[in-house]
């Protein structure tokens, strides 16, 4: 028996519809989201959130994009805790034609809520056609998923063990602002102080410049929104003066998971440079 804490699934009308938009072709075939989330159910893995794109047709409700995450087992029911790091898998699907099956791998971290997507270097992402599918596409699109997550784990373990001197820190910072963010905003703001801020951890327990922090820090700036957008304006004086200005959190579940999955290849990029500093000069290596 589910807990009453679990996600009620009945609240999301997209997630529950029983048939596919009317504005979709005859060759385009529905995939039932619940019969998805009853299939991960049988191998223990249940929904814990879940969130769907709005809508300015009120003929699309409904049909529109949706993602549930989904976590193994007892893992679904109990209190995490603090600084804990759980696997999760994302189900993202549709019923208007504009968007595949999609099953990702995720990971949860408890204390600031970041939900990191992995990128398909790491483990492939299984997108299927709502053309000619099967259900069999699905299940080996789950046994894929969790038979890969121990890599994402060890991946993090990986970020955690991999230190990072100020350099590294500001490049990783710098390439996710252009990830993130058109060339065009920097004409408004001060890129570098910029940096500096989206760098700044939020927690004690973030302070430590390792890669896993630093990615942490950056990513839920950048996902949820902070306080880090710095400007120079002028003053009467004839000096300048930097103000901070709020950056609004990216909320489309579409870009949400194409920035996300970024920002892990870019962890991945600086985790494979520093290993291989590391195995030329040592502990010595050149900033």
């Amino acid at each position: 028996e589910r807990s009453k804490a679990m996600i009620n699934l009945e609240n999301y009308s997209s997630i529950c519809s029983t048939h596919k938009g009317s504005n979709t072709s005859n060759k385009y075939s529905f995939i039932s989201t619940m019969g998805v989330v009853k299939a991960l159910e049988k191998r223990s893995w249940f929904p814990v959130s879940a969130r769907q794109s709005r809508v300015r047709n009120p003929r699309a409700e409904g049909f529109q994009k949706h993602m549930i995450a989904f976590r193994y087992g007892d893992d679904a029911y109990r209190r995490l805790s603090l600084h804990e790091v759980i696997p999760q898998l994302l189900l993202t699907n549709a019923h208007s034609g504009m968007s595949s099956y999609v099953l990702d791998g995720s990971a949860w971290r408890c204390w600031c809520e970041n939900q990191c997507i992995t990128a398909e270097s790491l483990i492939e992402s299984h997108r299927i056609r709502h053309v000619g599918w099967t259900m069999a596409q699905v299940f080996h699109s789950i046994d894929s998923i969790v038979e890969n997550m121990p890599k994402m784990m060890a991946r993090i373990d990986d970020f955690k063990s991999t230190k990072l001197e100020e350099k590294a820190k500001r490049y990783f910072a710098q390439k996710s602002l252009d990830i993130a963010y058109p060339e065009s905003k920097w004409n408004r703001y001060n890129r570098e102080e910029t940096v500096t801020q989206i760098l700044d951890p939020r927690r004690s327990a973030d302070q430590e410049s390792n890669l896993w922090n630093v990615f942490n820090v950056v990513q839920e700036n950048i996902i949820k929104g902070g306080n880090f957008l710095a400007k120079e304006e002028p003053l009467s004086s004839g000096t300048r003066r930097l103000t901070y200005h709020t950056n609004r959190g990216i909320n489309a579940i579409e870009r949400s998971v194409k920035v996300n999955k970024d920002l892990w290849s870019l962890a991945e990029e600086v985790f494979h440079r520093e290993l291989e500093l590391y195995s030329i000069f040592g502990e010595d290596v050149p900033l």
